[in-house]
């Protein structure tokens, strides 16, 4: 059986608290809904990865699991980036 596994990679800026922070962001398509993994760069060198799957809905374009405090809002912001890249 072959893996049949897509990927492709792009840079993407996203909007956060009045900054923009420059991120790579890989598409993974594997599976029915396909996995998008933005990897920030933060000034202290640690990286941080976030992952959200696309899906069918309308309303809401990104899924991706909770996060705490800060965390949960770069995400948001994140999604926000990812509509307005996939909408261009």
């Amino acid at each position: 059986m072959q893996n049949l596994t897509n990927v492709t990679s792009f840079t993407l800026k996203i909007r956060f608290q009045g900054e923009t922070i420059p991120a790579r962001c890989e598409v993974i398509e594997k599976h029915l809904h396909p996995q998008y993994r933005v990897s920030l760069v933060a000034e202290s060198g640690k990286e941080n990865v976030f992952v959200l799957y696309k899906t069918n809905q309308i309303n809401k374009l990104f899924f991706w699991f909770p996060l705490e405090g800060q965390k949960e809002l770069l995400a948001q912001a994140i999604a926000k980036s990812l509509e307005k890249e996939i909408n261009n």
